[in-house]
């Protein structure tokens, strides 16, 4: 805050902004104020860093213009998604737009594209994803003349849902939105939390109701299935959290929050990933997000952590920075709500978030900070489907640099009640079904088993395994990690195939260390 505005002249300075939020795709974005001073004039501007550019500076990413005639007002919600932003605009009294960098998709008081018995009224949000699908959501009226909330698909110029009824040419319907729709980042999927007439809310996800397992709709009133009830016996589904709570990526991984209620009327409120429970800790806070293998970040509000991703802290409520290069760590005097964590596929990798700090005049002032990835791993080869009916995954976090001697591989999505352990090489490869498994070996060369570091996985289908960088098992005896080299790991354990006993492989990744 105070900062030179980006793209104005020198007399311009940043003033005010939000929590910054994640471009799929890599880079990030904030509104904000550009002002000049002394205080003649302000208007709204998006700044922020494209895909690939977080080590430069601070990037202008749109403002108002006149652009194929039309005179810009004011902007409104923004995304971006490859660097390409897709935002809102006001254009003169009354009349908004919905806009793809310079070029004007649709506009209110206007047909709609695809649909054009309909006209749109008004946009909330303009969302781009990876694969250039923009959605649009607003309100827009019907053939007779009734404002429905509503979600259309550019290019494709499709009206995909509304609220009250159909959508030309869509099989489904919906009674209402409540809240705005959840996007993967390549759009192709999306889901959304329906109002029913009843009151009730229920997820549905491209248009269906969403199951956790056959016969199981995620709906308040219906009852949890019993994987997810365990011991506390038949219960319910109470309570579906907002869209902060729901998030699903490309794959198609689902993840969300909901207040269960048992039979003796106890309460809990569980993260649920993919129809099993990740966490049931008090004070889970908010979601930032889940990466392509379905890791989830969250931040905390009641712990000394306040970010986590995968059980990994991000961030602790310690944390200082040394402000004004003098070699001492400045604390920071309050925080604000985390931004979303950049964890999207093809990403920058890194985590952003807002706080305040009181600087050496003692004012207190607001700054976006950038935290180190937690994620240091390349994926190198997906894993098979196991008896849970998606593949086991693994994760590496903690920090390339070898004097920190921080490996922490994540293990989720596999079968409970298996064991297994973790497999180490220099050098990648591919075998199919090796000894009989129903899964891939990807690696290759000499290949090491952790033996001291076999892992059980408990009722949410999760592990942790730590590792020494000074002493990483081969076949003739451990080594230490050396800078420069890249590691590959996997997991191997047990499964079963139509009832018989057999072995899998998580997903495969690769280290290279500093």
């Amino acid at each position: 805050d105070g900062d030179p505005a980006p793209g104005f002249p020198p007399t311009y300075t940043l003033r005010g902004f939000g929590d910054p939020w994640a471009g799929r795709g890599g880079g990030w974005m904030v509104g904000t104020f550009a002002e000049e001073q002394p205080l003649v004039s302000s208007v709204l501007v998006f700044v922020g860093q494209r895909p690939g550019a977080l080590d430069g500076p601070l990037q202008l990413l749109r403002q108002p213009q006149t652009l194929q005639g039309i005179e810009q007002g004011a902007l409104t919600s923004a995304s971006m998604a490859n660097g390409v932003v897709a935002y809102g605009t006001r254009l003169s009294p009354g009349v908004e737009g919905a806009w793809v960098d310079d070029q004007l998709i649709a506009e209110t008081w206007a047909p709609v594209a695809g649909a054009p018995a309909w006209t749109w009224r008004s946009f909330s949000r303009v969302e781009i994803t990876t694969s250039g699908r923009v959605f649009v959501f607003g309100s827009a009226d019907d053939p007779s003349g009734d404002s429905r909330r509503a979600l259309w698909l550019w290019p494709e110029e499709e009206l995909l849902v509304v609220s009250g009824g159909s959508a030309p040419a869509a099989t489904f319907s919906v009674d209402q939105f409540f809240l705005e729709p959840v996007l993967s980042p390549d759009g192709s999927r999306w889901a959304l939390i329906e109002r029913m007439s009843a009151g009730s809310l229920r997820l549905i996800v491209n248009g269906a109701p969403y199951e956790v397992e056959p016969g199981y709709p995620v709906e308040e009133g219906q009852p949890v299935p019993p994987t997810i009830a365990g011991t506390s016996g038949p219960s319910t589904w109470t309570r579906i959290f907002e869209t902060s709570y729901f998030f699903i990526n490309d794959r198609g991984d689902v993840v969300f929050r909901s207040l269960i209620t048992d039979a003796a009327g106890q309460e809990t409120s569980p993260w649920i990933r993919n129809g099993r429970i990740y966490s049931t800790l008090p004070g889970s806070g908010f979601g930032t997000g889940i990466d392509e293998r379905g890791a989830l970040g969250i931040q905390r509000t009641v712990s000394d952590r306040l970010l986590d991703f995968e059980g990994l802290t991000t961030l602790a409520r310690e944390f200082e920075i040394d402000f004004d290069g003098d070699g001492t760590a400045d604390p920071i005097d309050d925080w604000g709500p985390f931004a979303q964590q950049i964890i999207e596929p093809n990403s920058d990798g890194a985590t952003l978030f807002s706080g305040r700090y009181r600087n050496l005049s003692g004012f207190v002032r607001r700054a976006i900070f950038r935290a180190r990835d937690m994620r240091i791993d390349e994926p190198l080869c997906e894993g098979t489907p196991n008896s849970t009916g998606a593949p086991g995954q693994l994760i590496a976090g903690g920090s390339r640099e070898l004097g920190d001697n921080e490996l922490d591989l994540r293990l989720f999505g596999l079968p409970t009640g298996v064991s297994g352990l973790v497999l180490l090489s220099k050098t990648p490869g591919f075998v199919s079904q090796p000894g009989g498994s129903q899964g891939d070996l990807c690696l290759g060369g000499s290949i090491g088993r952790a033996t001291q570091r076999l892992f059980t996985i408990g009722d949410s289908g999760r592990a942790q395994v730590t590792l020494d960088l000074a002493s990483l098992p081969q076949p003739t005896g451990s080594v230490a990690a050396t800078a420069g080299e890249r590691w590959f790991v996997q997991a191997w354990y047990r499964d079963l195939s139509q009832g018989a006993a057999t072995s899998n492989f998580t997903s495969a990744s690769a280290v290279t260390f500093l």
